[in-house]
């Protein structure tokens, strides 16, 4: 089973969505199933079988919206479920992703186009309505209202009912990118962008380029994998894959690097994540390792996690850290990391 997605109970519970199994809640320190009623009968909860889960919500109005893998989609809200598939109308039966807009509306992006939920009426919008395919995996809300579509075949602005679709020469290239392959991009709130590609570094401001820096100059054979922009210092942090290691790029050159040698987890960098502390958690193959005011702790196996390879981390509400690893999901409390 695979973790897919994360998110809150009412009674503030941690929710686990489990591709090919059922939706998870964290009690105390024990999983146990999260009950959920049948359409038909409050008093006869759906089955793990029947909640092949793939996403999860939690909106505004304290609904619990659920996306399956050919199941459609969920929702419970005071006790109630509904269930919605094809044949009620919407998209698709397999959920890719859901997110709620400013004014309330829950969009849901399915295999057969993106649906949107008002007061639980579904709009379809699909090819026929002017999206680029039906095969829509990704969806975001931009601040002048439009809603942008990813899909297989391209990009789609909607707004204002209409739909613009970007590809085939649409997009308006940068000057000096040569439109190598990205691995990674980042940006701060100063306007600066950040790009990896196959061939260097690229920092962009207003969609001006501004720089180009080639690995081989910073002494790397590899492109970056990860990026993290550093909103307090400026510049920006680099994870790499293949090679292993941090770097922070700043003002044409690394400032620092660290390494295995340095006390850094071994292995390649999928995940960087700084905390309220403004600390630098590094997610490693060989274990977590934190960086801050230039020094480096690194958690293993060997003192206290229950496996080596870490995908991501989050830090809650409460400043207590989890750890998507190789061997499931780990909380680990803020006193626990103090110490």
């Amino acid at each position: 089973m695979r973790i897919s997605d994360l998110s809150e109970a009412e009674d503030s519970r941690l929710l686990i969505a489990l591709y090919g199994a059922g939706l998870m809640q964290l009690a105390g320190e024990a999983l146990e199933s999260h009950p959920i009623g049948s359409a038909m009968s409050t008093n006869r909860p759906l089955q793990d079988r029947d909640v092949n889960s793939n996403r999860v919500l939690r909106d505004r109005d304290g609904g619990l919206w659920i996306g399956t893998v050919e199941r459609g989609l969920v929702h419970v809200r005071q006790g109630r479920t509904d269930v919605f598939t094809r044949s009620d109308g919407l998209a698709g039966d397999v959920i890719f992703s859901l997110f709620e807009d400013r004014e309330g509306n829950l969009w849901v992006a399915t295999t057969g186009g993106l649906d949107r939920f008002r007061e639980l009426p579904v709009t379809t919008v699909s090819v026929k309505q002017g999206l680029s395919s039906d095969a829509t995996e990704s969806v975001l809300a931009a601040t002048d209202g439009s809603i942008w579509i990813g899909a297989h075949d391209g990009l789609t602005r909607w707004k204002n009912g209409q739909t613009t679709i970007f590809k085939d020469g649409r997009f308006v290239a940068v000057n000096g990118v040569d439109g190598g392959e990205v691995h990674g991009i980042t940006g701060d709130t100063a306007g600066n962008l950040w790009i990896a590609e196959d061939q260097g570094l690229l920092h962009l401001l207003e969609g001006r380029l501004v720089q180009k820096v080639p690995w081989s100059e910073l002494g790397r054979s590899e492109n970056a994998s990860v990026l993290l922009s550093n909103r307090e210092q400026g510049g920006v942090w680099l994870g790499f894959w293949l090679g292993g290691g941090v770097s922070y790029f700043k003002d044409g050159q690394f400032r620092v690097s660290y390494t295995v040698a340095s006390g850094l987890g071994e292995g390649h960098v999928p995940g960087l994540q700084f905390d309220r502390d403004g600390a630098l958690w590094v997610a490693t193959e060989g274990g977590l390792s934190r960086i801050q005011d230039g020094r480096i702790a690194t958690l293993t196996s060997r003192n206290g996690l229950p496996c080596d390879t870490i995908h991501w981390t989050i830090e809650d509400d409460d400043r207590s850290l989890w750890l998507y690893t190789a061997c499931g999901l780990v909380r680990i409390r803020r006193t626990e990391l103090d110490a």
